[in-house]
């Protein structure tokens, strides 16, 4: 097997595994972002009931709903990066391949221009994959201290 051919195994290998990276990623948000839903609901559920709204701390509920929200909201940015909008790359590219063959001359290396279209692919991901990364960071750490703001006003709530 050629040093290239290696190359080129290596290459597609890793970016199907920045692919499936960003999918678990992707599904982590939905996840995420289902779970605010839910709990927004509840949240508005418990404006209707007089006993709550009366019994605990107007600040808590509002802090819990705008962490609600605000999770919510980074989760859905981590959900549209990517795929999403389109701006991933899993080279070759076929038209450009075959548009590549079309023009070849003696000069042009169909594989080198290949192996560092792939390249280039990669560190694209790995910038999408690394955003992805630290929104749902971001709503992971929101959504904590929405679950201990929750804990505090139900302990004030029950007391």
């Amino acid at each position: 097997m050629k040093d290239k051919d290696i190359i080129f195994k290596l290459i597609s290998e890793r970016l199907d595994q920045q692919i499936e990276s960003a999918d678990s990623i992707t599904n982590r948000a939905g996840l995420v972002l289902a779970t605010c839903g839910i709990i927004f609901t509840g949240y508005i559920q418990l404006i209707g009931v007089r006993f709550w709204a009366v019994s605990c701390l107007g600040l808590l509920f509002v802090l819990e709903t705008i962490a609600i929200i605000t999770a919510g909201l980074f989760a859905f940015r981590a959900l549209r990066l990517g795929g999403e909008q389109g701006s991933w790359r899993h080279d070759p590219n076929p038209r450009k391949l075959l548009k590549l063959l079309e023009k070849k001359d003696d000069n042009v290396d169909v594989v080198d221009s290949v192996l560092e279209n792939m390249a280039v692919a990669y560190e694209h991901n790995q910038t999408v994959i690394k955003d992805k990364f630290e929104l749902m960071g971001s709503a992971m750490k929101v959504m904590l201290a929405s679950v201990i703001i929750f804990i505090i006003h139900l302990l004030l709530f029950i007391s």
